[in-house]
């Protein structure tokens, strides 16, 4: 008996489930904030995900996650070059996503899920990741919200 059971995957149809390099627009569909695992030797980090799904073309409802760590430094009044740069990432998408300066500190996962975003793809070596976000109300004057 094989691992699958009476399953037969060997027919299964290959799908190439990837999402060509390109310009989608898309919505922030969730935000999760938690610690990696940290396998490897690896030191776990915190960080946020910010889970897209595009919301047109062919490949409207399909996913796309991008994670920023969150520093946690041992004194927040003096940061590592690391932690600087990516604090610097971190706010740079928050602010990308329509959030205030003034509000950044203060911002909380259901104020960005729902905010309209154009995304763009771009894949270097085996991964795809996510380069740039607009909230749409950047892009095109849209009040960057589903009513």
């Amino acid at each position: 008996m094989s691992l699958f059971g009476e399953l037969d995957v060997q027919s299964a149809e290959e799908i190439d489930y990837t999402i060509p390099d390109n310009v989608y627009p898309a919505f922030v569909f969730d935000v999760k904030v938690g610690m990696t695992r940290g396998g490897n030797g690896k030191t776990p980090k915190l960080g946020m995900t910010l889970i897209y799904k595009i919301s047109e073309g062919e490949y409207a409802d399909r996913q796309v996650q991008e994670w920023k760590q969150i520093p946690q430094p041992e004194d927040p009044k003096n940061l590592s070059e690391d932690e600087k740069r990516s604090l610097s990432y971190l706010k740079s998408r928050i602010l990308s996503l329509g959030i205030p300066e003034e509000r950044v500190n203060s911002v909380q996962p259901e104020d960005l899920i729902g905010t309209e975003v154009v995304i763009t793809l771009v894949t270097k070596g085996e991964y795809q990741n996510v380069r740039k976000v607009e909230a749409k109300k950047d892009v095109a004057g849209f009040s960057g919200k589903f009513s």
